[in-house]
């Protein structure tokens, strides 16, 4: 399988949540004026929304909510949307999502798979793994944990995302395509 290389014709910053155009590294900058300047700054894929999108919906509320900005974002990106209304009905459920298992424990739990593919591979895999095994029970059971399960049903993606080797879309996309399945 040939795989396509791209040369660089300039040096491309990608931002993310350690480093932002606001950051104390770019102090005294002027992109204007310094001729210097030659990279590209773009936004990093592993956050749906910039800093700039949590500033605007901030701007004039003396009340701030996850909830509120989690409506917008939803609205904005079309994510568990249908026809202008949250899938469901409901915004979210955390009401019901607050179960624990009880003195019994939870059912059984699928093991995890276990050989040694590549990095990107073992990110695949881990999604595949939740979308199939979890996802049903991630909703009621993602604050609970038991003794020996150090997973139970948790997506154990974030490391995946927070390291740019798997994309939040393709996470949520995976999601909701389930969803529809379901």
């Amino acid at each position: 399988m040939s795989r396509a290389v791209h040369k660089a014709r300039h040096p491309v910053l990608v931002l993310g949540d350690q480093l932002d155009a606001r950051s104390a590294a770019f102090d005294g900058l002027d992109r204007a004026a310094d001729v210097v300047w030659m990279a590209e700054m773009r936004p990093g894929r592993q956050f749906y929304y910039t800093h700039e999108d949590f500033e605007r919906h901030a701007e004039g509320r003396k009340d701030l909510r996850n909830a509120q900005f989690s409506r917008e974002m939803r609205r904005k990106l079309g994510v568990l949307m249908e026809g202008g209304k949250p899938v469901g009905g409901e915004w979210n459920y955390e009401s019901e999502n607050r179960l624990s298992f009880g003195k019994a424990g939870p059912d059984p739990v699928p093991g995890l798979k276990s050989f040694r593919p590549d990095h990107i591979m073992r990110e695949v895999i881990a999604l595949d793994d939740f979308i199939e095994h979890r996802l049903d029970l991630f909703g009621p059971y993602e604050d609970a944990m038991w003794t020996g399960l150090p997973y139970v049903y948790h997506s154990r993606l974030s490391s995946a995302i927070n390291r740019h080797l798997l994309d939040p879309r393709d996470a949520v996309a995976a999601a909701e395509a389930a969803g529809r399945r379901n």
